[in-house]
């Protein structure tokens, strides 16, 4: 595969990705100052993370903004402002109500995900799904550099210059990326339809939902399993590194995979059926790691646990194949709009799944965890039924 200028475009995407969400880290990594700031305890401040995950989910309704459909640079620019400039503002305004509102607008930094995905659309065919899996990837490498840089940053400079800092490196970041990525062609100004009037938006968007609930709710359910086995602090935080580091490994692997299977693919349908397998297969790798983590908990078998857990990383796996399609399903002036739709689709597991499963460990850790198990079967059974339908891309008339 030789390196061309679409592969740097991915590169320098991934990056962007990666400093965005190593800055968002920062609001956990100095949880103690800022509850100090905010004068509030620490079940108030837990309420500053239901906002920024409220924010991941209604950012996808920007796609229906003629704004971002049609000016895909300063859609990303926009993007990473509602990042940057919270982060600029939570270490200087000390009121709760507001740093709520600060946390909920960086969480719109997620459209980011269906901006490049339009992106991925004109650069590749085969490729997206790969290119996809590394773009993604940066969203885990940035929970990864964060916690290990954040600590560092708020122990040398304080936790008001570490804001300060990070904000201002995510900005250069996409400093960086502006001078170098080309923007998109604008699609025609007439529009043939709506993707809220397909009904595929809402099946396919079923099919990520269910992944999005596992990858969404085991991150904040991992320090409380790790203690009911008996582990440390420590061994909670490296088990969070290890589920960050397995995540980047399947978006990559499986997008990878996705590539290699795809070569060849002569019309839509083709690719969406290669897709669609990938993704089941991502799902039963998924399920099974979910059956063996369960396993482990009730057994107390640590070795099976870690072992488990980088399996049951392998959900993630079905997110890059699922934003390598939106240029697959969609005609090409849907393909961004598109995207959004059935992004808000699949992410309103942001706001639904963590509640649900939160609600059910608090009365038995082991039926939240069953209950995680059985999400990837029906994210199989939506990926199926998606199969059976027709593509948008296909038809002529919408």
């Amino acid at each position: 595969m030789k390196f061309t200028r679409s592969h740097l475009y991915v590169l320098l995407d991934t990056l962007l990705m990666m400093l965005g969400f190593a800055t968002l880290t920062m609001s956990s990594i100095a949880r103690e100052e800022l509850m100090n700031f905010l004068s509030v305890s620490s079940d108030l401040y837990d309420w500053g993370y239901v906002s920024y995950t409220i924010g991941l989910f209604v950012a996808f309704f920007l796609g229906r903004s003629r704004y971002f459909e049609r000016n895909f640079k300063k859609g990303v620019l926009l993007s990473v402002l509602f990042a940057a400039v919270p982060q600029l503002l939570i270490p200087i305004i000390p009121s709760f109500p507001v740093f709520l509102i600060l946390r909920f607008i960086q969480g719109f930094i997620i459209a980011l995900v269906p901006l490049f995905s339009a992106q991925v659309a004109e650069l590749f065919r085969e490729e997206r799904a790969f290119a996809k899996g590394i773009i993604l990837g940066g969203i885990f490498l940035g929970g990864v550099f964060g916690s290990f840089s954040g600590d560092k940053l708020v122990s040398l400079l304080g936790w008001r210059f570490a804001f300060f800092s990070t904000a201002f490196l995510m900005l250069l970041g996409l400093a960086v990326w502006w001078i170098f990525v080309e923007d998109l062609e604008a699609p025609s100004e007439e529009r043939r339809g709506s993707p809220w009037r397909l009904k595929i938006t809402y099946v396919w968007g079923l099919s990520l939902f269910f992944a999005l609930w596992v990858v969404f709710t085991i991150q904040g359910l991992l320090p409380s399993t790790a203690f009911s086995l008996g582990l440390s602090r420590a061994d909670a935080s490296s088990l969070s590194v290890l589920l960050s580091s397995s995540k980047v490994f399947w978006s990559v692997f499986i997008g990878y995979l996705t590539y290699r299977v795809s070569i060849g693919a002569e019309t839509n349908r083709e690719l969406f059926r290669k897709a669609s397998e990938m993704m089941v297969a991502s799902y039963i790798i998924g399920c099974i790691g979910l059956l063996l983590t369960t396993h482990a908990i009730k057994t107390g078998d640590h070795r099976l646990f870690y072992i488990s857990l980088f399996l049951s990383a392998g959900v993630q796996g079905v997110a890059p194949v699922f934003w390598s399609t939106p240029a697959v399903i969609f005609p090409q002036e849907m393909v961004t709009s598109g995207a959004f739709a059935i992004g808000l689709v699949s992410n309103s597991a942001n706001a639904i799944g963590p509640f649900i499963t939160k609600l059910l460990v608090e009365r038995d850790i082991i039926l939240g965890w069953y209950v995680l198990s059985s999400a990837p079967i029906f994210g199989i059974f939506f990926t199926a039924l998606s199969c059976k339908m027709k593509l948008p891309s296909e038809e002529k008339d919408l």
